[in-house]
């Protein structure tokens, strides 16, 4: 007899941080529509030799308070998912991407995971996006929809390789959870140097992309467009942010040990304006 598989959750990391609570809120959607639970994960920092049981007992109480939080919002907007909590103790990044290894996907608020922030970016959120075993939903804190059938198309950034294949399966799936429009973007060679207003150009017919082609037959009901990019496109991928539910892009997993973002694609996790997927 064949052992049962439990479903991967979708986990998303909590830190009390109003970031954190948006990105539950947006992953409780994904998890629903996946059909898989939410599992809400809170990292303790490893104490130092010099710290008090009294300091661990105030951490590991605003752990579970904050928790409890997340848990308490998400269920306010949808209480038929299936809500795990987990308190872990560790190096927070390291300890997230322990957890991918197991999860659907891992959901992160793009300003406030961690206790410290960059200006734009969390740098745990960095870090996941490049280094993490699943795809990682880089979640901004605007302009976002918590019920995936409510946002608006589905867009997903296109370079052809090794990765192209990955990253327009997930997309088109993304998109047919949400019932949602897909657009691909094909992307061109950057010109180096270029003045985006003058330079960037839009091609609507960038021709037959064979994988595209071979996921669309396998999502005969999904809503299609391509269309091609070149010059500076990260102004007109910003702008196009604006008025999407779910940008989709490829990491560039090199070796086991050597994973980076795209020049566009790091451009659209720092300044897209929707939530960013990223698809190892």
């Amino acid at each position: 007899m064949v052992p049962t598989q439990f479903p991967k959750p979708v986990v998303v990391g909590i830190d009390g941080s109003s970031a954190a609570i948006r990105a539950a809120l947006w992953a409780a959607a994904e998890a629903y529509s996946h059909d898989v639970p939410l599992e809400l994960v809170y990292v303790m920092a490893d104490p130092p030799a010099s710290s008090r049981f009294d300091d661990f007992d105030s951490e590991f109480d605003y752990g579970m308070d904050v928790l409890e939080a997340a848990r308490t919002a998400v269920t306010m907007v949808n209480d038929s998912v299936k809500i795990e909590t987990k308190l872990l103790r560790g190096e927070l990044a390291r300890t997230l991407i322990g957890v991918s290894a197991t999860a659907e996907m891992l959901a992160v608020g793009s300003l406030g995971i961690g206790h410290i922030a960059e200006m734009v970016l969390g740098s745990t959120a960095a870090i996941l996006a490049t280094e993490a075993h699943c795809p990682v939903a880089v979640v901004r804190s605007e302009n976002i929809h918590v019920g995936a059938s409510t946002a608006g198309p589905v867009v997903v950034l296109v370079e052809r390789g090794e990765h192209e294949n990955a990253v327009v399966e997930t997309a088109f799936r993304e998109a047919a959870l949400r019932r949602a429009e897909l657009l691909v973007v094909h992307l061109g060679v950057p010109r180096q140097w270029a003045v985006p207003a003058s330079t960037t150009e839009i091609v609507t017919a960038p021709g037959i992309d064979p994988i595209v082609e071979r996921w669309r037959s396998s999502f005969p009901g999904i809503r299609t467009r391509e269309i091609g990019v070149t010059g500076y496109p990260g102004c007109y991928l910003e702008q196009l942010s604006r008025s999407s539910g779910l940008i989709v892009v490829a990491r560039q997993d090199r070796t086991k040990k050597s994973a980076h973002l795209g020049a566009t694609a790091h451009s659209m996790v720092h300044d897209a304006k929707c939530p960013v997927l990223v698809v190892p």
